[in-house]
């Protein structure tokens, strides 16, 4: 069986767009590439933002007493302190 030229990613694009990686001054550290690899990666993204969610208040009842006093409300994913 192959499966040269009936993959849904083009080759040759996702190796201009590794090529073109070399000149950015901050390149990502993962790079999905393809429509196939994005809707992966959301769906873990999915998955663990809602395990996240069920288990944070026993994730946060670890903390050691002084540090739960300071955080007495949890910040937004993503917000800086």
């Amino acid at each position: 069986v192959t499966y040269n030229h009936v993959q849904r990613g083009d080759p040759a694009r996702a190796a201009a767009a590794i090529v073109d990686l070399t000149e950015v001054d901050e390149p990502p550290l993962r790079l999905q590439l393809g429509a196939d690899s994005i809707e992966r990666i959301e769906a873990k993204l999915d998955l663990v933002r809602r395990e996240l969610d069920r288990w944070r208040s026993v994730a946060l009842s670890t903390d050691h007493a002084d540090e739960q006093r300071r955080q007495l409300i949890v910040p937004p994913a993503g917000a800086r302190r």
